[in-house]
């Protein structure tokens, strides 16, 4: 087992602002030596975002600092739940898909 070392911290990107601090110490208490920082992607409709929310807490929990990105629309409800967000997409013209879309031809056969 490698000894945990103190751990640099890392600069958030501009315009992130971090909802949960991981310090170094706390890394290095939990064992894992650097910190932990995932980052999760997902792009799609409010059922594609929600269920990484308890994921990111839970690895918020554990010492990591995960970071959720998505479209710009569903920063408040990360921020809601306490999760570090940054928008995949910058601007306003980012929307989420319509979820009954004519396109797909999935429901308009």
């Amino acid at each position: 087992r490698v000894a945990p070392r103190e751990a640099p911290r890392v600069a958030q990107p501009p315009g992130v602002r971090a909802a949960v601090a991981v310090p170094a110490a706390a890394a290095a208490a939990a064992g894992c030596g650097l910190p932990r920082r995932p980052l999760i992607v997902t792009l799609g409709t409010r059922g594609d975002v929600q269920p990484f929310l308890p994921l990111c807490r839970a690895m918020a929990a554990a010492g990591w600092a995960p970071l959720l990105t998505s479209l710009a629309p569903f920063a408040p409800l990360a921020a809601a739940a306490g999760v570090n967000f940054a928008p995949l997409v910058e601007g306003e013209g980012a929307a989420p898909p319509p979820v009954d879309d004519p396109s797909e031809g999935f429901f308009h056969g």
